[in-house]
């Protein structure tokens, strides 16, 4: 056999595209083949570290088959072993208790060694005493962050803030640097006046998830952001009367298209139900007559019969909405004008990208 016919170059810019669709396990055996296998191999294998990850393979009768790797998180103590892993990451999300066995100063050499990061999540509470080896640290490509206990990294976080686009954080009382990059944003509200104070750019904010204890008398000052299209009101839920309060004043938010609230009404009982929504609809809904898709999680059980009256009840000030969910109960329609039909898949229906992780649990 002639083995010229073997020695053929094969377009790189094809083989990227070939492996790029193969699994974390598929990558880990073309790894091994050849050196040139093995340098595409990694590239794909650390460009995204999560603690939970699906890995998708096709069976020998063709089929998708997912397996979920918990410990894949485990990928970043191989760049402690091996540096120049780092420069493949691009998205990295772990639990920082995930980060105890290494010391601050091994922490820090594989931050360093990751200049190309993009977006990064540490998950869960930085405990007193633990140094994540943050400091000094700085990503020049980082758009997009998740820190739970923002006191414990508030120079790290401070450094990045100017270029941040998605920024998921805690309450913190140490006053923080401005961000006007916003696209994305996850925390307090008394956070998010920080980040954005009265005078800075409107235009870039798309998506604010609002979480508790505390929220703010009125959310109007929000509204003057005409490209917000999605508004969450979530974590620790408010009572229907505190949300009244903080909408009642406020101009119209003619951009939301997504809207989820998560009401707290006592204690959850699952043997209750109730006939009676929470709040008038009407009051509720005036604020947000763009919505198409709305989520409001109530702490009782809502009668499918009734939840069916309170979709319509919605639907008389949103015109357009076409997904309703109340807590387990889904609800769509073709458009105005259409029935409402009952759906328990209708919340899958509501576009995810409206308000995106930090780092996804994509497959591989």
């Amino acid at each position: 056999m002639d083995e010229r016919r073997f020695s053929r170059l094969f377009p790189s810019e094809l083989e990227h595209k070939i492996f790029a669709l193969l699994g974390l396990l598929d990558l880990t055996r073309t790894a091994l083949v050849c050196r040139r296998f093995r340098d595409m191999s990694q590239s794909l294998l650390f460009r995204h570290i999560a603690y939970a990850y699906w890995s998708a393979h096709f069976d020998d009768k063709g089929d998708p088959v997912q397996k979920l790797l918990h410990n894949w998180h485990k990928a970043i103590f191989c760049i402690l072993d091996d540096v120049t892993l780092g420069r493949h990451v691009r998205f990295l999300k772990v639990y920082v208790g995930q980060l105890k066995p290494m010391s601050a100063d091994e922490l820090h050499t594989v931050w360093s060694s990751m200049p190309g990061l993009i977006a990064l999540s540490l998950d869960g509470l930085i405990p007193d005493g633990q140094d994540l080896g943050l400091r000094n640290i700085d990503f020049p490509r980082l758009q997009r962050l998740r820190i739970d206990t923002p006191d414990r990294c508030i120079d790290f976080l401070q450094r990045h803030l100017s270029r941040l686009q998605h920024l998921v954080v805690d309450i913190t009382k140490i006053p923080l640097n401005s961000a006007t990059s916003l696209v994305h944003y996850e925390g307090p509200y008394s956070v998010l006046t920080q980040l954005l104070p009265d005078g800075a750019p409107t235009h870039s904010l798309k998506s604010c998830a609002l979480f508790g204890p505390r929220f703010p008398s009125t959310l109007a000052p929000l509204a003057r952001y005409r490209n917000l299209r999605y508004l969450k009101i979530t974590r620790n839920g408010a009572y229907p009367a505190m949300i009244l309060g903080m909408i009642m004043n406020c101009p119209p938010f003619t951009g939301v298209t997504s809207l989820s609230i998560w009401f707290r009404t006592g204690y959850m009982n699952p043997e209750t139900t109730s006939t009676d929504p929470p709040c008038e609809w009407s009051q509720l809904m005036r604020p947000f007559p763009a919505a198409r898709y709305i989520v409001l999680t109530l702490e009782y059980n809502v009668v499918e019969e009734w939840g069916l009256a309170w979709a319509e009840e919605i639907s008389e000030t949103c015109k357009d909405a076409r997904v309703i969910v109340l807590s387990d109960c889904g609800f769509k329609r073709a458009g105005p004008g259409f029935d409402w039909v009952a759906d328990s898949s209708a919340e899958k229906a509501i576009d995810a990208s409206l308000n995106p992780r930090v780092v996804d649990a994509i497959s591989r």
